[in-house]
This record gives structure tokens, sequence and C-alpha cells, in this order.
């Protein structure tokens, strides 16, 4: 769960760009290998957004994760690194997207705090 300055700026980043996070979660790639995001969420939509907004449902995320458990035998056959890289690959533009915040002048984080 990132800390509350980098939560926060995550949370405005959405909220400005929704549409693009939609985009990305929708795509084919992801839904086949991941399905919905997960994460904890909050029950109603953070102080500071209004409970009406288009990206509601996202805002009231803590943590935004996709995730999939794959059969452990996989780890042992030769398709192994090809599923890996394939969710890989799906997931970088997610990865992007929840990454962007600390490149903005506006959000004065360091990326590796959002993945602690």
């Amino acid at each position: 769960m990132p800390e509350p300055g980098v939560l926060l700026a995550i949370r405005q980043y959405i909220a400005e760009n929704h549409h693009q996070l939609r985009r990305i979660l929708a795509a084919p790639a992801v839904r086949r290998s991941f399905g919905e995001l997960q994460g904890d969420q909050l029950s109603r939509v953070p102080k500071g957004f209004p409970a009406n907004h288009p990206a509601a449902d996202l805002l009231r995320f803590k943590s935004w994760i996709l995730y999939v458990e794959l059969d452990p035998a996989l780890a042992t056959t030769p398709q192994f690194f090809g599923e890996v890289v394939t969710r890989f690959r799906a997931m970088k533009p997610f990865l992007d997207f929840l990454t962007a915040p600390a490149a903005t002048k506006r959000a004065k984080i360091d990326p590796r705090e959002l993945f602690v």
C-alpha cells in the first residue's frame, strides 16, 4: 500500500486520467491474463473527491493490483517463461500508468515508494 502522499498523487492522477486507466484495464491481454482489478478498497470515495466522480470506483482503491495465480506445475514446463513474459507485457502499460504521478512536477515522489 502506498504512503499517504503517494496514494493521494496516484488518486489525483487517476481522477484526471481515468479514461486511460479504463482502456488499459479493458485491454484484451489484461483481461485474459489477470481478469479484474484487485486490491483493498474504501467503502466510500476518499475525502477531497466528489462522490459522483466518474472514476469513483477506481478512486476507492487503496492499492491497485493485477494478480493471477498460475498452476504451480507450470513452473517446471517449457511454457513457463512464455507465460511470465506474456503477463509482464500485458501489465506494463498498467505499471507505467501507476508510476506516472512520480514523473509529474506536482508529485514529488520517489518511484521506489510506489511498491513498498
